[in-house]
């Protein structure tokens, strides 16, 4: 009889964002309630990092991608028992140089905030309204003043990242091709879609 082996997989799942149908993304994220903050404090911060968020939906056929491939292609994982999958959206974007213009310019948000520095930012929110339920951006500012202290050597992004670390995805995308054909949320006009459907959950509450 002919023996068949298993073969593990090591998965490193990133920053997920919504999905790409309905643009659902969980509002009560760090990236939501920051993004929110627009409205209480009139600012958001002139981050200076490199998110790569992928798509929930995305990331589900990349790891169906990794799981179903069959053990007799030639999948970099046969001839490599320490590879380790990035499931990261290989199209990154800049949040202060594409992010923030792209939502001045194209958004819901486009006329409700001025970009300032990160510690401005901070200064502003510490000062806005302390009713979570009035300003729930407010319950995150204990977190976001341990990120972004000015006493830190290296600040670490939004979606816990550290800044400036990019992880290699040639490999992955070889055996998960969905991949291949990302778009940064941006460009793409994701991220507006998402702002669309926060402003619906916003405005209800």
């Amino acid at each position: 009889m002919r023996k068949t082996g298993m073969h593990a997989r090591v998965l490193r799942i990133g920053q997920l964002s919504g999905d790409k149908t309905n643009a659902i993304w969980n509002d009560t994220e760090a990236v939501a309630l920051m993004l929110r903050s627009a409205l209480t404090v009139g600012a958001l911060p002139a981050l200076d990092e490199q998110p790569s968020w992928l798509p929930v939906d995305s990331c589900a056929q990349a790891v169906a991608n990794v799981s179903t491939a069959s053990s007799t292609s030639r999948s970099t994982a046969e001839h490599d028992a320490d590879l380790v999958y990035h499931l990261v959206n290989p199209c990154t974007f800049n949040w202060k140089h594409d992010l923030l213009p792209a939502l001045q310019k194209r958004s819901r948000l486009s006329s409700a905030f001025d970009v300032v520095d990160t510690q401005e930012w901070l200064r502003r929110l510490g000062k806005s309204e302390q009713d979570p339920e009035k300003n729930p951006s407010i319950k995150l500012i204990d977190f976001w003043r341990s990120k972004y202290s000015q006493t830190k050597t290296t600040h670490t992004e939004v979606d816990d990242q550290p800044a400036g670390l990019t992880f290699e995805t040639v490999k992955t995308v070889e055996d998960c091709p969905s991949l291949a054909e990302e778009q940064d949320p941006v460009s793409a006009g994701l991220v507006e879609r998402y702002v669309d459907v926060w402003f619906e959950s916003w405005l209800s509450n």
